[in-house]
């Protein structure tokens, strides 16, 4: 049985047209949409929530659940991580980024002990099992989050795109 819980998946900074730049207004506009929907997910009783931990759209929506968990502190964080190595052709500011949010999650899952060309889907499936909302960013019909999405909608998972 779902657990009430969401699930995110959204793109890279490669695949969104501002790309890194996150003073971008579109990027600041996009991550104001975020925190709404996630606001309302709290208001609808959403407490747990997965982030694969990826650059772009998931640590967005990390840093936007762990704003929100200084006032609402039963919300929990739970961070799947794909693999050790997620984080090993990642910049410096990438890494500590990814460590910071590691170190104020609840919790921390390693969903494949190693690399696999598979390991990111896996990591996706497994946040999708445990959700019954998807909080989604998707702007290509190819890709991860592309397939995270089609998974998430043939088990019946509820989507809501940002």
């Amino acid at each position: 049985m779902r657990e009430i819980s969401c699930c995110f998946t959204g793109h890279r900074p490669a695949a969104f047209p501002f790309g890194s730049d996150e003073t971008h207004p579109d990027c600041v506009q996009l991550k104001a949409r975020l925190r709404g929907v996630i606001e309302k997910a709290v208001q609808e009783g959403y407490r747990v929530f997965y982030t694969g931990m990826a650059e772009g759209f998931d640590m967005y929506a990390a840093e936007e659940v762990l704003q929100l968990k200084v006032y609402n502190p039963e919300i929990r964080l739970i961070a799947a991580l794909p693999c050790p190595s997620q984080t090993k052709s990642w910049k410096p500011l990438s890494v500590a980024r990814h460590k910071r949010i590691l170190a104020l999650a609840d919790e921390a899952v390693l969903v494949s002990e190693t690399y696999t060309k598979f390991c990111m889907q896996k990591r996706n499936e497994y946040m999708v099992d445990r959700s019954s909302l998807c909080i989604a960013c998707c702007l290509q019909l190819k890709g991860g989050t592309y397939n995270t999405l089609k998974y998430a909608f043939d088990r019946g998972v509820n989507i809501v795109s940002v």
